[in-house]
């Protein structure tokens, strides 16, 4: 089953809110002008770079599509790559609105993935069946044994 990861109001609304925090922070401290300066570009910046990378989905390695293959094993495609990327799931967090899963690609470069599939990202059957896969494929495991 192909997955269509869509874009997030609510990731888009917590991105408002954040960084609307973080400037306003700033706005109001009583750091030398030149500082607040440079705080407020870096913010902007990093708000620009990131509304590209989640928001949008036009960054070139944003994950657009999901496939749910074998057990532990997921199958993910980036906008900027028409080619499927296999991955382990090495870690995974299943809450009622949000699902965020750390991914290994079993490729030779062997980088390291994150996914974060909100509730609003996807139909609530397509939720439904990832967070039944994802449990069944990921063993639970107890903090002592993590952190191994």
């Amino acid at each position: 089953m192909i997955i269509i990861l869509n874009k997030s109001r609510l990731l888009t609304i917590l991105f408002v809110i954040l960084y609307g925090l973080a400037l306003l922070s700033v706005l109001i401290s009583g750091i030398h002008l030149v500082l607040k300066a440079l705080l407020l570009l870096t913010i902007i910046i990093s708000l620009v770079d990131q509304a590209r990378r989640h928001l949008t989905g036009a960054h070139k390695d944003s994950l657009v599509q999901l496939k749910l293959t074998g057990e532990n094993v997921i199958k993910v495609r980036k906008a900027g790559n028409p080619d499927w990327l296999v991955a382990e799931i090495t870690s995974s967090v299943i809450w009622p609105w949000i699902l965020i899963l750390k991914l290994k690609e079993l490729s030779p470069q062997a980088r390291k993935l994150k996914l974060l599939i909100t509730r609003d990202a996807v139909s609530e059957e397509e939720f439904r069946q990832i967070s039944q896969w994802i449990s069944q494929a990921m063993p639970i495991q107890t903090i002592k044994n993590q952190a191994q």
